[in-house]
């Protein structure tokens, strides 16, 4: 059983907009333009002062004369139903395909894809040991015989712009030492 009563909603700024209900109609609650609630609106009953009791069956979708001249909120709501029950069937289909494709998707990476990955990874190892072989080796050994030559040179230098130290003694024979 529906209980329903005649009237409207009013509300002080006209920049508001009542919010919508699932089923097609409006609620008292009031937005504004990006969507936040800012207030409610106050309902006005109609003229009638008892509330009409109208007997309709509990069925929310109606009777099928009702379903067959179900305004275009209802429809919307109807599709909004199929397209979460679609969503959910999709859901369990790829949940079973992933189930199902798991150990064949183990054995591919396993039998094809690991092998091809290692033998590229050994080649590209042995790519680079060659290039640093035949290339990078004999430049850093030529850059580091500059820098070895170059301190050799700097150390040279140093040790030549010393003067040399001079310590001048006199040998005393052994024999004049002890008369001392």
């Amino acid at each position: 059983m529906v209980t329903s009563r005649r009237g409207w909603f009013e509300w002080d700024d006209d920049n508001l907009i009542p919010g919508n209900r699932k089923d097609g109609g409006l609620h008292n609650n009031l937005y504004d333009s990006d969507g936040k609630l800012k207030g409610s609106a106050r309902f006005i009953p109609d003229d009638e002062p008892d509330p009409v009791v109208v007997n309709k069956p509990a069925n929310p979708h109606g009777t099928e004369q009702e379903q067959r001249q179900a305004p275009q909120g209802l429809g919307t709501l109807i599709r909004g139903e199929v397209a979460e029950i679609l969503v959910d069937i999709v859901k369990g289909v790829a949940k079973d395909l992933v189930v199902e494709a798991t150990p064949h998707a183990r054995r591919l990476w396993e039998e094809k894809a690991l092998p091809a990955i290692e033998a590229r990874r050994a080649e590209a190892a042995h790519d680079a040991r060659l290039l640093w072989n035949e290339k990078a080796l004999p430049l850093f050994e030529r850059q580091v015989g500059r820098q070895r030559e170059k301190f050799a040179a700097r150390t040279t230098k140093k040790a030549a712009a010393k003067q040399p130290i001079v310590i001048e003694g006199e040998v005393v024979p052994s024999e004049e030492r002890r008369d001392r």
